[in-house]
């Protein structure tokens, strides 16, 4: 263990430290005597990681083995040091580390409750609801009833409880209780019918115990629908864009879907008046993006209050062409007035409409994150024939972990080898991009970033793939 400790300081990239760190569970696991001074070495590593995954892993094992070591106290300083000192994901897994010392032992319960006090100040809000949750764990008359939600694993299906809280919040009575809950899923069938769409889905579990993601269940339902059929296979689904306050009347947001030479804005309408019906809802969307050719809109039919509805808008663009621009957006639709006491909608109706935020099109919805295991091999196997290399000053990111967060969301790609965590006090910094771009082209991207005097950060951004374009867009999109 002396041996792995010793290696695991030295200089390598992610696949070489995770090799050693499962190295050092394995013998933890093996030989229980170990456990203590196998904890104590990985402590000490995750002082000075550079890799999220890593430190996550080590401080989700702190958390179960180390309030049963004979020196538990010793473990929540290099735990509470990753609260102050690293990125949120981190910070996130050590608050949950700290309350498990805290529900396991009494004696260090003041010490940790005061610890995670702290934590409500965070400027991430997934540390501060952690920290908020576990403090009412920790302070509650009743541990024993509570503390299960902690150190026992979740036995209720996420889309269930999304369901079960949607349900409440329209109908809210007698306090929630998890236990009304059912742990069984239903497997997923999206709407085939055009005249009745749903709301926009989410991951779950099916009858057979698939996991059936997001974007399984968006290309199922696009696929049934005859016109968007034709498109062939669905390449990406964006995560939903807001384009209305949810304070508003109707409450908007937007997935893009991106096909080959198709691409479909899925529009998620839901009416917040009691007193309205709204019918034949559609969205009237111009744009003076070059490239791209309005096919047409299916509108929801009906919207009563607060069920949520789907309208789609189609465009259609050349095959090798990638355009990106703005389109402006008008919510069109048939108002009629509701009756309070029989909830009877009027025969009549007039037109209206609602002003909606703009959209915007970018090169980031043409790209897929991927996971490359090795991602120096990858790069050096990649055709450099048609290798952009540009340069940029990024006046508006002061930090190099500003800069590593803001072009890895430009570019839609997956930061490799652990380089989306820039370490303490660095002033350069090497930032490794993958992603499948449309047409399933694998595109590689390096980014080398320093700040200078004037704390501004500048960058040489390196493109690989083997399209020249598409290497071009890549390069454009910053």
């Amino acid at each position: 263990m002396g041996f792995l400790s010793n290696i695991l300081r030295d200089e390598g990239g992610f696949e070489y430290k995770k090799a050693i760190v499962e190295t050092l569970l394995t013998v933890i696991d093996a030989i229980p005597e170990s456990k203590e001074l196998g904890l104590t070495h990985l402590c000490e590593f995750i002082e000075d990681c550079e890799f999220t995954y890593l430190s996550t892993k080590i401080l989700h094992l702190l958390g179960k083995e180390g309030p049963g070591t004979s020196t538990p106290s010793k473990f929540i300083r290099y735990i509470y040091n990753r609260v102050i000192l690293e990125n949120s994901p981190v910070r996130a897994s050590a608050v949950s580390a700290l309350a498990k010392f805290g529900i396991k032992l009494e004696a260090l319960r003041p010490k940790v409750i005061m610890l995670l006090k702290r934590c409500l100040y965070d400027n991430e809000d997934e540390v501060r609801d952690r920290a908020a949750l576990y403090l009412r764990i920790l302070e509650a008359e009743d541990l024993q009833s509570t503390q299960s939600l902690v150190l026992e694993e979740f036995k209720i299906p996420l889309v269930n409880l999304e369901k079960s809280l949607l349900e409440y919040r329209n109908n809210p009575g007698a306090p929630f209780d998890l236990s009304t809950i059912s742990t069984v899923v239903e497997e997923v069938k999206p709407s085939a019918s055009t005249s009745k769409p749903t709301a926009a889905p989410t991951a779950a579990i099916s009858a057979k115990g698939e996991t059936v993601t997001a974007a399984d269940m968006y290309a199922e339902a696009l696929t049934a629908i005859p016109s968007f059929a034709a498109y062939g296979k669905l390449h990406k689904s964006s995560r939903p864009v807001e384009l209305t306050e949810s304070e508003t009347e109707y409450v908007v947001n937007c997935v893009k879907h991106v096909f080959a030479e198709h691409v479909v804005f899925q529009f998620n309408i839901t009416n917040t008046l009691e007193d309205q019906l709204l019918e034949n809802v559609s969205i009237k969307t111009d744009s003076s993006v070059k490239g791209v050719k309005f096919q047409g809109v299916i509108p929801a039919p009906q919207l009563p209050y607060s069920v949520a509805g789907i309208s789609y808008v189609a465009f259609s663009f050349e095959n090798g062409i990638y355009p990106t621009g703005v389109f402006s957006n008008t919510l069109k639709f048939v108002i009629k007035d509701v009756d309070s006491s029989t909830g009877q909608a009027d025969d009549a109706g007039y037109e209206d409409e609602y002003q909606l935020e703009d959209l915007e099109l970018s090169t980031c919805d043409y790209v897929k994150r991927v996971h490359v295991a090795n991602f120096q091999e990858a790069w050096d196997t990649m055709d450099i024939e048609h290798e952009v290399v540009e340069t940029y000053s990024l006046s508006t990111m002061k930090t190099l972990q500003d800069a590593v967060k803001e072009i890895s969301e430009y570019l839609g790609m997956q930061p490799a080898e652990g380089s989306e965590v820039v370490g303490e006090k660095k002033t350069k910094h090497v930032l490794y991009l993958a992603g499948d771009f449309l047409g399933g082209i694998r595109v590689l991207c390096r980014a080398r970033m320093k700040v200078d005097p004037t704390h501004a950060v500048s960058m040489e951004l390196t493109v690989r793939s083997s399209s020249l374009a598409i290497n071009q867009a890549v390069a454009a999109a910053i």
